[in-house]
């Protein structure tokens, strides 16, 4: 009997090779091209699950993607390089592929892999409206394939020790505040919702639950983009917390964190850039022993997800899910597309 496409697709524990292709070579191509190269090389870590320690030493690099040929030659001389991604599929026959090219290009390049059957990881965000994110997971589902976005604070520790408190009822919220400021930097195409504040709306999830309702509360707009908005957000356990992201704010030392209210008076500080925790002031391990170790390679632990999501389930062990349900990622782009479009129709410009 033929296995139904969602299973068919998946890997074997018995191939003797997992080929995985990179497209797009900028800063995060090349982070992801180091993780999977120190992957490849038996880099696993204790809580890795799946006997995912077994499988990651089979992966094997065999192609790269740039519209500028010499980025694949500089970083990675001896594997095959390519300019178009239709002939590296066709060439290669990748069965993991990474997307790390711009925003405006992940739409087309996630299709091209999904309809060629390969299991698809794009780097955040996957897409911005849901006329584009609807039919990539219809493609996916339709071709058996894992189709995956990058989210990687996720794999922060501060984020998983957070979630574990938060879980376990060790903190019990009542409001939250994320700011994610810094000045602007050049290489970044994407206006700051796209950008920035998907990294929040994302982990709000992911701490806090289902989000009913949410309003833009104020967004500035400077070189033709959105570079400041404020957000505020309302989850169905009737917690409420608020978004601040800024390229505008003078002579700003980069923050990335979450300031939270706790119902019993305690107050929680969690430093995502310096992998820091605090509670009332006083520091907190962020190990979480079967989740992450405090200075783990995010990049790194985010791909050996996705690898294991990819792989036929092994009976004599537990199933593990993605730290990241489609569903929120469908959650993540219909908020962004409003405010991407509210930010349109009422920023000013500051500059």
């Amino acid at each position: 009997m033929e296995k139904p496409p969602q299973l068919a697709r998946l890997l074997s524990r018995d191939v003797s090779r997992i080929r995985i292709a990179v497209v797009g070579l900028g800063k995060m191509g090349a982070y992801h091209l180091q993780a999977i190269q120190r992957l490849a090389s038996g880099e696993s870590e204790k809580y890795y699950k799946a006997g995912l320690d077994i499988q990651i030493e089979k992966l094997e690099l065999c192609g790269l993607c740039d519209p500028d040929p010499s980025k694949a030659r500089s970083i990675a001389p001896n594997i095959p390089a390519f300019t178009d991604w239709a002939n590296l599929l066709a060439d290669c026959s990748p069965d993991l592929a990474v997307i790390a090219s711009p925003t405006s290009t992940h739409f087309d390049l996630a299709m091209q892999t999904l309809e060629s059957g390969v299991h698809t990881f794009v780097e955040k965000p996957l897409v911005t409206t849901l006329k584009e994110f609807n039919p990539l997971v219809k493609t996916a589902v339709a071709q058996g394939c894992r189709l995956m976005s990058g989210h990687i604070e996720r794999y922060n520790p501060v984020a998983m020790k957070l979630r574990s408190m938060l879980a376990s009822a060790e903190i019990c919220a009542e409001s939250y505040r994320f700011q994610r400021s810094q000045l602007h930097v050049a290489r970044i195409s994407d206006d700051i919702v796209t950008d920035k504040i998907i990294h929040d709306l994302d982990l709000a999830q992911y701490f806090f639950g289902t989000i009913t309702n949410f309003e833009l509360l104020d967004s500035k707009r400077a070189e033709g983009q959105v570079q400041e908005a404020a957000v505020q957000l309302h989850h169905a356990n009737g917690v409420e917390g608020t978004l601040f992201v800024s390229w505008l704010l003078p002579d700003i030392q980069p923050r990335r964190e979450v300031r939270i209210a706790c119902k019993d008076g305690s107050r929680v500080v969690g430093d995502f850039s310096g992998k820091e925790l605090w509670i009332d002031g006083q520091s907190v391990s962020c190990a979480v022993p079967s989740w992450v170790k405090p200075d783990n390679n995010q990049i790194k632990d985010e791909l050996a997800d996705f690898i294991a999501s990819c792989m036929v389930l092994d009976p004599k062990l537990p199933a593990v899910q993605p730290l990241l349900q489609t569903r929120e990622i469908e959650t993540s782009t219909a908020i962004i597309e409003a405010l991407i479009k509210r930010a349109a129709e009422g920023a000013h410009d500051r500059i």
